[in-house]
């Protein structure tokens, strides 16, 4: 069957396996790229909140150096 929720839980896997597939200093360079760029965005300094996850999973981007920014 295909459709939407079949779609999404393909994206899904696939981005998470694609994840996997990183080794943890490609996943801290990526990090400390994405932290660059957002720190260094016009937007930052009046911002009054963000949305962010706290990195708790093997894998995930970084985000502590943001959050504590």
């Amino acid at each position: 069957m295909s459709g939407p929720e079949n779609d999404k839980r393909d994206l899904r896997k696939q981005a998470l396996d694609d994840r996997r597939c990183l080794s943890s200093h490609q996943v801290g360079t990526v990090g400390e790229a994405v932290a660059q760029h957002l720190l260094e965005c016009s937007h930052w300094p009046s911002a009054h909140r963000i949305h962010t996850y706290v990195d708790a999973l093997p894998g995930e981007i970084p985000t502590r150096d943001i959050i504590a920014a």
